[in-house]
């Protein structure tokens, strides 16, 4: 009987030993880990809530510094913006006040995690949510913040703009559409809306460096490039239109990117060689001379000299262009 007893005892404690560090053990460093996650992300949190503050109040000091900046010609647009800024940081502040009224949880028992850890879980979600909301008032706080710092740069770069293109202007009637990109500018600006003033002023900005190129235009003759092709117009299968492929070379011998817009599709496309629209007879005067020996020997098609944004044409163009083929 005690050989039976001692060996039921035994049994006893395998089975009690398996069970214990088969199911107790991990269950015990589960909720540890568990309770330790759950600190781990409330202490983020509260982090995260005194990160937010500190560049809340930040951003209240840079709004004041960005209307300081701010040109008369631009401060009601400017004021506009900063009443939206400081809704959105009182926002900000609010959703932080409403995240620490949750409370804390970083002192969560391993013990008790078992039990509360759902609840303590949501209440972490709620508070991850308030914070990410903050963080998206001030986000769109920071952005109005740069909107009114663009107000004056933009203004003061098309001045800038402005100035250099009317110096740089040889060409009648330029001078007329560099006012013109200038006032649609400045319009924008004055009301507000960046988008389009940042438009406007990219166009005026183009115009600029335009005037500032000398190219020569030249036909494409290449083995394996077209030298011009043909092609039926949109509206019609009778008639032809006739484009030879051209590039614009720069004194030093650069192929040159330029926007193109397409008389097909109406898009503009920056290329390195297009198709220009020209007369029949100039179309025809290219295709036999390449015909001779394979290459065009009378390539220069267009001259465009400094301060003009319109080429001077050798041969007979018809006022429109392709980019594809």
């Amino acid at each position: 009987w005690a050989k039976r007893a001692m060996w039921l005892l035994i049994a006893v404690a395998i089975i009690w030993a398996g069970y214990h560090y088969l199911y107790v053990v991990p269950a015990e460093r589960g909720q540890s880990r568990l309770a330790q996650e759950l600190k781990n992300q409330a202490t983020e949190q509260q982090e995260s809530i005194g990160i937010l503050r500190e560049r809340i109040n930040a951003a209240s000091g840079e709004l004041e510094k960005a209307l300081q900046s701010v040109p008369a010609a631009v401060l009601p647009q400017a004021r506009r913006l900063s009443d939206d800024t400081r809704q959105s940081l009182d926002s900000a502040a609010r959703q932080l006040g409403a995240a620490e009224k949750l409370g804390s949880v970083a002192g969560v028992d391993p013990k008790t995690s078992k039990t509360n850890g759902a609840k303590i879980q949501q209440r972490l979600a709620e508070r991850k949510g308030i914070i990410d909301r903050a963080q998206a008032d001030l986000k769109g706080a920071l952005a109005a913040i740069q909107s009114i710092r663009s107000l004056g740069t933009e203004l003061n770069d098309l001045d800038s703009l402005r100035a250099e293109a009317l110096k740089a202007a040889r060409e009648k009637g330029v001078a007329e559409k560099i006012d013109a990109l200038y006032n649609n500018a400045l319009s924008a600006v004055k009301s507000g809306d960046l988008e389009t003033a940042k438009t406007a002023r990219l166009a005026l900005q183009y115009t600029r460096d335009m005037l500032g190129q000398e190219y020569t235009l030249q036909i494409v003759s290449r083995p394996g490039s077209p030298s011009g092709v043909w092609r039926y117009p949109v509206d019609s299968r009778t008639g032809r239109n006739y484009y030879l492929i051209v590039e614009a070379v720069s004194p030093s011998g650069q192929r040159l990117k330029l926007p193109i817009t397409s008389e097909e599709d109406g898009k503009v496309r920056a290329v390195n060689e297009w198709g220009l629209r020209v007369a029949p007879h100039a179309y025809e005067q290219v295709r036999q001379d390449k015909e001779e020996d394979g290459i065009v020997n009378k390539k220069i098609v267009g001259i465009k000299k400094r301060g003009y944004l319109t080429p001077e044409y050798t041969v007979d163009t018809m006022g429109g262009a392709i980019t594809q083929w």
